[in-house]
C-alpha cells in the first residue's frame, strides 16, 4: 500500500483506533512518527492529509493547523481538507494570515486579516 498504510494491517488499527478512540493518543503518535521518518518529500503531503483529517474528527484542531500549515497550505482547493476552513475551525487565523504573508499571497493574507478583525 502506499504511505501512510504501506504497513497494512498495523497502519489500519490504528486509524480505528483514533476513530474509535481506543489508544487514540498512541494511535495518533504512529501517523505523527510515520510522517516524522518519511524520507520521501513527495509523500509527505500525503501522510500530513491522513494526520490532519484524523486530529480534525478528534477536535485537536491547533495540531491539525500547525500539521496542514507545514505540509498541505500549498496544495491548493483541489484536495477536500480547505486550510483556510481549517484555520477559520480552529481559531487559528493568525496561522491562515501568516502561511498567505509567507507564500506572497496578498489576497489571501488581505482575506485572512478581514476575517480576524470581524
Amino acid at each position: 500500500g502506499d504511505p501512510p498504510f504501506d504497513d497494512f494491517y498495523p497502519a489500519h488499527a490504528k486509524f480505528l483506533s483514533v476513530l474509535l478512540d481506543r489508544n487514540r493518543d498512541s494511535a495518533l503518535q504512529y501517523f505523527r512518527d510515520k510522517l516524522d521518518q518519511e524520507p520521501d518529500e513527495q509523500d509527505k503531503p500525503v501522510l500530513a492529509y491522513v494526520l490532519v483529517d484524523l486530529l480534525m474528527r478528534c477536535e485537536k484542531l491547533d495540531e491539525a493547523v500547525e500539521v496542514g500549515a507545514k505540509y498541505l497550505s500549498q496544495l491548493g482547493e483541489e484536495v477536500s481538507i480547505s486550510f483556510d476552513e481549517l484555520c477559520q475551525k480552529a481559531g487559528r487565523l493568525d496561522a491562515l494570515q501568516q502561511v498567505r504573508k509567507d507564500q506572497g499571497d496578498l489576497v489571501g493574507f488581505a482575506s485572512a486579516l478581514l476575517r480576524k478583525s470581524s
